[in-house]
């Protein structure tokens, strides 16, 4: 079936790589801010940190009953 499909072409992978970069600039717009390679590479790394820490807190914590 279809979900079969998508673990087996690998497209699972891909909608978590587009949802995650839909979040990233939904969050912090679509251009970054620093002008230099090196402090745009700074600027990339501590939003990504940011929004792993945000969606980290947000996680529900799962406990296995029975």
């Amino acid at each position: 079936g279809r979900s079969g499909w998508g673990v087996l072409s690998g497209y699972t992978r891909q909608s978590i790589a587009e949802n995650t970069m839909f979040r990233f600039k939904r969050s912090f717009g679509g251009q970054l801010w620093a002008r230099g390679l090196a402090t745009q590479r700074t600027e990339a790394v501590v939003k990504c940190a940011v929004l792993n820490r945000v969606t980290q807190l947000g996680m529900p914590e799962t406990v296995r009953v029975g």
